[in-house]
């Protein structure tokens, strides 16, 4: 049993979590989720980590996913990877979903530093779901984090919490 605790869980779009715990089995099946304060003292075996914790960044480019019109109705698709991002065709009336191209991690903290500026306009629980729970929905795979669901996670981190922004020297790792 593992258990990891930082000031914020992002479950989905609309479960954010501050001070929590996510405890895994040991094939790191999540066993439940639950408010750091729950317990009268300290968790033994809990790592704590400064940053946010996260379901797996996911790339749509690099599951081969086709888009289609059909979705282009519904999500706005921003892909890094490779590309210059013009914002002036991003519309706020769609779902975002961000696509790094890749799940490799170092590739990804380079391009969150290299596009510092784009990821300004959006909060970090907006960005984070945008790689990783919205992608999820489409490739079939969890969406949400939740006890009964295999999944390795993600901390991100130098997240500035006071304006809900990721930071120039914002990056991502697997816990």
């Amino acid at each position: 049993m593992k258990r990891f605790a930082s000031q914020c869980v992002i479950c989905s779009s609309t479960d954010i979590r501050y001070n929590s715990v996510v405890e895994l089995s040991d094939s790191n099946a999540v066993q439940r989720i639950f408010p750091l304060n729950e317990s009268l003292s300290e968790p033994a075996n809990t790592i704590f980590y400064d940053g946010v914790i996260s379901l797996p960044v996911l790339s749509l480019q690099e599951a081969d996913f086709r888009w289609t019109d059909q979705l282009e109705a519904e999500y706005q698709l921003i892909s890094l990877f490779g590309k210059t991002i013009d914002t002036t065709h991003f519309s706020s009336d769609k779902k975002l979903i961000i696509d790094f191209g890749t799940t490799e991690t170092s590739i990804i903290n380079n391009l969150i530093s290299d596009n510092y500026a784009f990821f300004q306009q959006f909060s970090f629980s907006d960005i984070i779901t945008a790689c990783t729970s919205a992608p999820a929905l489409l490739l079939n795979k969890p969406n949400e984090l939740k006890p009964g669901i295999l999944s390795h996670l993600i901390l991100w981190e130098k997240v500035d919490f006071s304006v809900k922004k990721i930071s120039k020297y914002g990056k991502i790792s697997i816990i």
